[in-house]
């Protein structure tokens, strides 16, 4: 006989990637392969701009302290704008597809890794509202803020490239 899960269950599995404590974890596993691999500037990236998603989401949170939905499936406390999952999944995965799809030789081989972080974002960011702990408004806003944070760290990354080639001249 096999196990039967039922749509609730996997929802909180998917959720519980996405949580604080998974991302806090897939974050010190990133900064360990980026430190063995030698990829000092995306460690700083990663490092710097994990932080700052974290902090713009909690500062967020506090100072508009819109309400979560109510009648969830789960049980889930403090405000909901901006989604801490739906920012924390955006920007941990846009993070790992910058840093290692250089990796990947074989077109389709980018291709289905950058399908499989989107699809990780994507399902992280819709458990949250199929679990009934978000709006839509909470997850986009997460979303977008990830992309935002993520953004800016490209931005970072590349001037932090040009300058140690103009330092090594």
């Amino acid at each position: 006989m096999y196990p039967t899960f039922t749509a609730a269950q996997i929802m909180v599995a998917v959720t519980n990637l996405g949580s604080p404590y998974s991302i806090l974890l897939l974050c010190a596993t990133m900064i360990l392969f980026l430190w063995l691999h030698k990829k000092l500037h995306h460690l700083l990236q990663f490092m710097i701009f994990s932080g700052f998603g974290a902090l713009s989401v909690w500062v967020l949170k506090n100072c508009l302290a819109l309400p979560r939905p109510s009648g969830g499936i789960i049980e889930e406390y403090g405000y909901g704008f901006p989604s801490g999952h739906a920012t924390m999944a955006t920007l941990f995965f846009s993070l790992v597809l910058f840093s290692y799809a250089s990796h990947i030789k074989s077109q389709i081989g980018k291709i289905l890794f950058l399908a499989a972080g989107t699809v990780i974002i994507a399902a992280i960011s819709y458990s949250r509202i199929y679990l009934g702990v978000h709006s839509w408004a909470d997850v986009i806003g997460g979303v977008s803020l990830g992309l935002l944070w993520f953004l800016l760290s490209v931005i970072f990354f590349e001037y932090m490239q040009k300058r140690s080639k103009i330092m090594l001249q």
